[in-house]
C-alpha cells in the first residue's frame, strides 16, 4: 500500500485570502502589460495602452473569478463576498482612486456579464472556459486595441494566450486548493494548500 504525500496546508484569514487572489490576478496582468507585447508586439500609443489596461484587467479578474466560481464547497455567499473584495482590492491596488475604482468596478462588472452570456451553453448559469475561450480571449484583447487585421496579430495572440492559459492555470489551482474552514465559527477563514 502506497502512502499519500501529504501537501502543506495554510490557514488564511478572509483578508489575507483576498490579498493571494489580489496578488495573483496583479501578477498576470503585470505580465499582459510586458512593454514586449504592449508596445514592440501591439505597438499601442498611449491611448491604446490605457485602453487595453482596461481591458486585460477585467480578463484577467474573469479568469480568476470564474475559476473561484467552480468551487463547489465554498458557499455563493462566502463566494460573493471573495469576489467583491478581491474585484475592489485589485482595482484600488491598481490605480490606487476611489473614484477610478468605483468605475473600474461598473466597467467589470459591464463586461464579466458579456462574458459570461458569450461563454454559457443555451442559458446555463455555470460553464468551463476551455482553451479554445482563452484564444478567444485573446484575440478578443487584440481586437480592442488594433486596427490591424487579425492575421497582423498573431505573434500578439499568440503571447496574450500563453499569458491567459498560465494564469487560469494558476486560479484553477488556487481555487481547487481552498475550503472555508468549516470547524470555525464567526469569521471566515480559509484552508488552502501550498
Amino acid at each position: 500500500m502506497a502512502f499519500k504525500e501529504l501537501s502543506p496546508r495554510l490557514q488564511l484569514n478572509f483578508d489575507e485570502y483576498v490579498e493571494t487572489w489580489r496578488s495573483l490576478i496583479t501578477e498576470y496582468y503585470a505580465k499582459g502589460m510586458d512593454e514586449d507585447l504592449t508596445e514592440d508586439t501591439l505597438g499601442l500609443d498611449e491611448d491604446g495602452l490605457a485602453r487595453y489596461s482596461a481591458e486585460l484587467s477585467t480578463v484577467i479578474l474573469f479568469l480568476a473569478l470564474n475559476a473561484l466560481a467552480s468551487r463547489k464547497r465554498i458557499s455563493q455567499e462566502i463566494r460573493a463576498k471573495v469576489e467583491q473584495a478581491v474585484i475592489k482590492s485589485f482595482y484600488n491596488a491598481l490605480y490606487q482612486d476611489d473614484e477610478l475604482t468605483v468605475e473600474y468596478v461598473k466597467f467589470y462588472h459591464v463586461k464579466a456579464t458579456l462574458f459570461s452570456r458569450l461563454l454559457s451553453n443555451a442559458g446555463a448559469a455555470e460553464f468551463n472556459i476551455r482553451k479554445n475561450d482563452i484564444v478567444g480571449f485573446a484575440r478578443y484583447l487584440a481586437a480592442q486595441v488594433s486596427e490591424k487585421p487579425e492575421s497582423g496579430n498573431l505573434k500578439a495572440i499568440e503571447k496574450l494566450s500563453a499569458v491567459l492559459a498560465e494564469a487560469a492555470a494558476v486560479f484553477s489551482r488556487l481555487a481547487a486548493g481552498s475550503a472555508p474552514d468549516a470547524q470555525l465559527i464567526g469569521k471566515t477563514k480559509f484552508i488552502v494548500q501550498k
